[in-house]
């Protein structure tokens, strides 16, 4: 909401607003508070809209290509219900905006294999469904190696397609790219949304333990129904290499998971398209309709109790997650900041709940570069020709960046005092 409402005001992304978010997830979310600014159930509506649109798609995808043994719908369902895991999955997160492309990416790249005849139309248009996803969602540029197994693997595709497909999956950042250029802003672009996606450690909303009680259920069931599927006969070749594709994805789901610059729940999305297409396969394998359906409830019965009892206390789970830092919560500033333009020098986005950023320094590791670093004056130039530009009414600094700041810059000192109570905040003059 913070990006969107910022960018709804003419800033440029990486150049006006610094952050390590991919730019088309950021358009979204400018186009969404441009409509509706701010109003939470539009996210979690749309969110609601896509898993839905999504679980249609690829079941019909599954199908027209006849990847089962019998024709089907619960692969929506049970895709669906695999997002019921977690409150968070219901977010409009770059993951799972980015989750739509590789969709359609699945769906082009299941026909090649499938057919002999080779296209080079089609090939390019994975690459740039594969580049399009990975501009929501930047580790999901892992998802290529996913294009280069089947090609190499089951298709036998040649040196000049695989080139095509690179072109395809280069093609947007090219434009991308391009865009920034225009308006100054070319370096920052590479700087914030690529190079600091491997530059930075994450940061952890929640531990990785408290991720994998969450989706515990989810991934015992698919683990097993993997061990079915590959120990199941009847299967075509064709289906046994869409199997292989499916299990060698959620291994690089694994890898995005570990690559993304944080750790939240909803990062299992990444999981979700293999995993139901698994969780598919082993409820279809189960013969007797009465132990399918039984079988069947029993997933939906655990998934469900589990979820709520995370977020209830219900379960004796709920002591080994930690949701504090998944949800917007209080702080001490808030009636001081409501209303207010502001800089927090720090990751605690909180303080933003009731007021506006000014300033570029939205991303805080992103801001270190600056106010780390104060020994040089490019950085002090530019910290001042910011704050001229946008000058915050508050600055709140728990990290203790602006004591040097000011010693270094006294003409932007002279513009702030102490907050005569709360300690590292600053008050416009």
């Amino acid at each position: 909401m913070l990006i969107g409402e910022n960018l709804t005001s003419g800033e440029i992304l990486y150049l006006d607003l610094w952050d390590d978010i991919a730019p088309f997830s950021a358009a979204v979310y400018w186009l969404i508070e441009s409509v509706f600014d701010r109003n939470e159930t539009v996210y979690h509506l749309l969110a609601l809209l896509l898993i839905i649109l999504q679980g249609a798609l690829l079941n019909a995808i599954m199908i027209k290509h006849k990847v089962y043994n019998e024709n089907s719908y619960t692969l929506t369902l049970i895709y669906v219900l695999l997002f019921t895991t977690f409150f968070d999955f219901f977010s409009l997160s770059p993951v799972l905006l980015s989750t739509t492309f590789l969709i359609l990416a699945i769906n082009k790249l299941v026909v090649h294999i499938q057919t002999w005849q080779k296209n080079d139309d089609r090939i390019l248009t994975i690459g740039l469904f594969i580049g399009i996803g990975t501009l929501f969602f930047l580790p999901s540029f892992i998802f290529a190696l996913l294009v280069f197994f089947s090609f190499i693997f089951f298709t036998g595709t040649s040196v000049r397609r695989n080139l095509l497909f690179i072109y395809g999956f280069l093609l947007p950042f090219l434009i991308v790219w391009l865009y920034y250029v225009w308006h100054d802003s070319g370096y920052e672009f590479i700087n914030q949304a690529i190079y600091s996606t491997f530059k930075f450690k994450g940061i952890y909303y929640t531990s990785l333990f408290s991720i994998l009680i969450i989706g515990a259920i989810p991934l015992l069931f698919t683990f097993y129904s993997i061990l079915r599927t590959f120990s199941s006969v009847g299967y075509t070749n064709y289906q046994v290499r869409i199997q292989q594709l499916m299990l060698f994805m959620l291994f690089l789901a694994v890898i995005a998971f570990f690559l993304a610059n944080y750790k939240a729940p909803h990062l299992l999305i990444l999981i979700v398209i293999p995993a139901a297409f698994f969780l598919n396969h082993f409820f279809l394998s189960i013969r007797r309709k009465i132990w399918q359906e039984l079988i069947f409830f029993i997933f939906i019965a655990m998934v469900a109790t589990m979820n709520y009892g995370n977020v209830s206390g219900l379960l004796i789970t709920d002591e080994y997650i930690n949701e504090e830092n998944l949800i917007v919560n209080t702080t001490p500033y808030d009636q001081l900041t409501k209303g207010k333009s502001i800089l927090v020098l720090d990751q605690n986005l909180n303080i933003y709940h009731n007021s506006r950023l000014a300033t570029p320094y939205f991303n805080y590791k992103l801001a270190q570069n600056h106010f780390a670093n104060p020994n040089y004056y490019d950085n002090l130039t530019a910290i001042l020709k910011n704050f001229t530009e946008e000058t915050p009414a508050i600055i709140i600094d728990p990290n203790k960046h602006m004591p040097l700041i000011f010693e270094r810059i006294p003409l932007l000192a002279n513009k702030y005092r102490k907050h005569p109570s709360l300690q590292n905040v600053y008050l416009l003059k």
